[in-house]
């Protein structure tokens, strides 16, 4: 084996500088662009429910328990047992989530493996020739 060390290249200060900035849009991008663009929060649809007790609610004796150890009654945790969420999802944007995730895996891979093959190749080529 060879006693050379491999020292991957280093990326100047700019460089760095750049990439990280690059994340940060990123990221904020993500995080306000639904704010940017007016996505609406989920929908919710309010069921009626009459009766104050656990059971009414469609809670077990197990579920009771835990909501009193929150510190909630039948009449306080009923608005948000009665608020249920609407999930709708949208095929075709699963489908270009889904597409942008693989397309974003091929890509990391098959530059890993060129630089992975640089690594070895400058590794042990040194030790096939002498």
């Amino acid at each position: 084996m060879s006693k050379h060390r491999y020292n991957p290249p280093e990326q100047s200060l700019p460089g760095q500088v750049f990439d990280s900035l690059c994340l940060l849009a990123l990221i904020l991008s993500l995080l306000f662009g639904p704010l940017a663009f007016g996505v609406e929060p989920a929908q919710t649809v309010d069921r009626t429910i009459s009766a104050q007790s656990w059971e009414a609610l469609g809670q077990n004796d197990a579920m009771a328990f835990a909501w009193e150890r929150l510190g909630y009654t039948p009449e306080t945790a009923k608005p948000l047992i009665a608020k249920q969420f609407v999930y709708v999802v949208d095929f075709w944007t699963l489908a270009s989530v889904i597409l942008a995730m693989l397309v974003y895996c091929i890509v990391l891979i098959r530059i890993s493996r060129s630089e992975y093959r640089d690594v070895i190749s400058e590794r042990f080529d040194e030790d096939q020739r002498s």
